[in-house]
């Protein structure tokens, strides 16, 4: 091939490629209601490219219908009782058709329920399963299996003993269960994340397990049998850490692959890939955090991608990965990450919840957003480029023991499902949500914004300021002046990473406050 040949082959390549991340659609839309809380936790693509959506709304479970473009087709709740911050999981069947799984109150037993159902594309109800798990039980996550069945993972709250046990289930196709157990290890709590089948038809669960006093946390992934009984658990940290959390995991033909917390002081985010023995391969320590999420949901989801790698969310970004793991490109949401899904025309969909601060009344105020980018993790107002990168890491493993308490039952159900309101329109979720009187926002000028950490702010009164002060969106206070004299003021902030900061002006009777955007 010669030196033209060349030219023109590399050429071509670099115009199909960026042609194709140009006719990938981009948006943001942000979707709530005026009169109650929304929130999501989980996403799927439906087969005529629009989008099937789960979470929680006032005191139900949340799911709706949204076109290729993000508009709202229909929403319904199903009445649940449950709190607000209750995780709704949701997968996609083979059939076209969904099964979402949360939770529902039982006024009778005063306890929550795992509540499973099918719906089909126009939000029908095919069947229902509840089930009782000992105390109050949550869902997780949901999985189809090769038989057609389901895996549910989650964890139930318990009056004696441990603070939670973990809850493995598997349903069959019409959502009878074949077997449901609760398993414990530590003292304090243990909670399963995400539960997934192996290629043996076994399955395997990722989540952690807590111990207190003399407080200790460790992520674990735990084996089980077709039939649900224990075949391995084993637990992973850094070396002198005794607090590490998993959060979610992924099938490989060669392996597991694991997103977890080995070391809660540091925070960083951590990919590791096992063998089906749970024996580590590699892991990488990436130059991110998992960043604390307002809605309580799981810290971080990983979505398989068509190119053999990753895309993974958390609480602070997203980042796109390779199959070995290396950042191919990283990005700042504005919103609390909650999942991640590849498109259909090979772009990706981000999920998050809002306002990113300042709910007075989280019943209302509440609400959650998409942000739709292309190939290469380009989208719009709601995102922002960021340059983070890994390092190998040395996560170890250890061999501990689980054990099945016992059994849960299934349970008659009939929950009311209703057409709700769901309200959207294009742009990101709120940076300050609903506050009180005293709190509200007012003018503030800040320029330049987004800044490279040296901005100035200008107020809009003569009332005299008592003081200034500014957050990062995990609350740490990075700025604090008293009885600033000069209108405007200059603050730098150079020091500071890029992200999303919120400073808030201090007058004798009231609080004004403003978006402030780092991007060196």
């Amino acid at each position: 091939m010669n030196a033209l040949t060349k030219l023109l082959f590399i050429s071509s390549c670099v115009f199909l490629f960026s042609g194709n991340a140009h006719s990938q659609t981009r948006f943001s839309k942000v979707y709530y209601d005026l009169s109650g809380a929304a929130q999501a936790s989980a996403i799927v693509q439906c087969p005529d490219n629009g989008y099937m959506v789960a979470g929680q709304k006032d005191d139900g479970i949340l799911f709706a219908k949204m076109d290729s473009s993000g508009g709202v087709l229909w929403s319904k709740k199903i009445f649940s009782g449950a709190y607000s911050n209750a995780n709704t999981a949701l997968t996609s069947t083979k059939d076209a058709c969904f099964v979402l799984a949360g939770t529902c109150f039982d006024t009778v037993t005063e306890k929550g329920e795992l509540l499973c159902v099918k719906i089909n594309a126009n939000g029908d109800t095919l069947w229902t399963s509840a089930i009782e798990a000992g105390g109050s039980a949550y869902a997780n996550s949901i999985e189809q299996t090769a038989d057609d069945g389901f895996i549910v993972a989650g964890h139930t709250w318990q009056s004696s003993g441990a603070y939670y046990d973990m809850v493995v289930a598997k349903l069959a196709a019409n959502g009878q269960p074949e077997w449901v157990k609760i398993i414990t290890g530590g003292n304090n709590e243990n909670i399963a994340f995400n539960a997934k089948q192996l290629p043996d038809g076994g399955y395997v669960a990722v989540g952690m397990v807590v111990n207190y006093p003399v407080y200790t946390s460790y992520a674990c992934l735990m084996k089980l049998t077709p039939a649900g009984e224990i075949s391995w658990t084993k637990k992973y940290h850094l070396p002198a850490a005794s607090t590490s959390s998993g959060y979610d995991l992924d099938i490989e033909p060669d392996g597991i692959l694991v997103c977890l917390n080995p070391d809660h002081n540091n925070g960083n985010v951590h990919l590791m890939k096992t063998d089906f023995d749970g024996n580590i391969l590699w892991s990488k320590q990436y130059s991110t955090f998992f960043g604390w999420n307002f809605s309580n949901f799981i810290s971080s989801r990983i979505s398989k991608t068509s190119d053999g790698g990753h895309a993974i969310i958390t609480a602070q970004g997203a980042f796109k990965t390779d199959a070995a793991g290396n950042v191919l490109w990283s990005n700042f949401l504005m919103f609390y990450g909650i999942n991640v899904i590849e498109s259909k025309d090979g772009g990706y969909l981000f999920l998050g919840n809002g306002p990113m601060i300042g709910v007075k009344n989280p019943g209302t105020g509440l609400q959650f957003g998409f942000i739709k980018t292309d190939s290469l993790g380009n989208g719009g107002d709601c995102i922002w480029p960021e340059g983070w990168s890994s390092v190998n890491g040395n996560i170890i493993s250890e061999n501990m023991t689980m054990t099945i308490l016992s059994n849960g039952i299934r349970v008659p159900a009939s929950p009311e499902i209703t057409p709700t309101v769901l309200s959207w329109e294009d742009g990101c979720v709120a940076f300050i949500g609903k506050l009180g009187e005293s709190e509200r926002a007012e003018q503030i000028k800040v320029y330049p914004n987004p800044t490279s950490g040296i901005f100035s702010f200008e107020t809009s009164g003569k009332d005299k300021v008592s003081s200034v002060e500014v957050y990062n969106l995990i609350g740490d206070l990075v700025f604090h002046s008293n009885c600033p004299t000069s209108n405007p003021q200059t603050i730098d902030l150079h020091e500071q990473p890029n992200g999303i900061y919120y400073l808030k002006v201090k007058y004798a009777d009231r609080i004004a406050s403003q978006k402030v955007v780092i991007s060196h």
